[in-house]
């Protein structure tokens, strides 16, 4: 990474403080901000690869209330050390496609158990997770209703976390069609099945890590693949992914 450590942590505290200010104007007392961002900065900013996963929005209660605490303490200490399960239809596939690119997009086949290998979920302190709607929601929110409930303001501030967390691979859990115009993506840009990249990094379409219609090695394997096929076009100056 191009940039001091010291910078980089000031520029994130300050998005982070910035993002905090703007969600501020539409909490409630009922429904307020969860916060996101890099799990463990110095893990990631050292990381041979840096991998940020976009999904659409964080949950809480099934009415769509809750929030005031922070996603990026709990993966950071408790998921990280393998004792929170919760939503596990989501964390294990996230889980398992970051040790995969992390580890020379290692085939599932070949990846340790995540229940008995410390070292599948600590893999999870070297990437990033963002929210594209930053408050609490109900378990399911149609793309109608969530394009409205996220505002330009909001969706900048999305943006600009991608490229201030300066991460090789962006990966979107059918998301990355919400944040196409806001990160003025051009024909140039286009690489195949809804990929793109731009600015050296590489974003990857895919469905939501909890999706069923393939099974969660397909989906992980899928990623890795994916990832080593493009690596060409994006990571020359990387040298763990020649």
């Amino acid at each position: 990474m191009n940039i001091p450590f010291d910078l980089f942590r000031s520029e994130v505290s300050l998005l982070q403080q910035e993002i905090k200010a703007v969600l501020s104007k539409r909490e409630t007392s009922n429904r307020r901000l969860i916060e996101d961002g890099i799990i463990n900065l110095e893990e990631y900013y050292h990381a041979p690869v840096r991998v940020l996963w976009v999904l659409k929005e964080p949950y809480c209660k099934k009415d769509g209330t809750g929030g005031g605490w922070n996603m990026t303490d709990d993966l950071n200490t408790k998921r990280a050390l393998g004792l929170n399960h919760v939503s596990h239809q989501t964390w294990y596939p996230i889980t398992y496609a970051t040790y995969g690119l992390l580890n020379g997009f290692m085939p599932f086949a070949n990846m340790p158990n995540i229940n008995t290998d410390p070292a599948v979920w600590l893999s999870l302190r070297k990437m990033a997770f963002i929210n594209y709607q930053k408050l609490p929601a109900k378990p399911r929110t149609n793309e109608t209703e969530l394009r409205k409930q996220v505002t330009e303001e909001e969706r900048q501030l999305v943006v600009r976390q991608i490229f201030t967390y300066r991460p090789h691979i962006v990966i979107g859990g059918k998301t990355l069609h919400l944040l196409k115009n806001d990160l003025v993506i051009q024909k140039e840009h286009e690489l195949s099945n809804g990929h793109f990249q731009k600015d050296s990094i590489l974003f990857l379409n895919t469905h939501h890590p909890a999706q069923t219609k393939i099974t969660m090695q397909e989906y992980v394997d899928k990623i890795n693949l994916r990832t080593k096929q493009w690596r060409n076009v994006y990571m020359n100056a990387i040298p763990e992914l020649r």
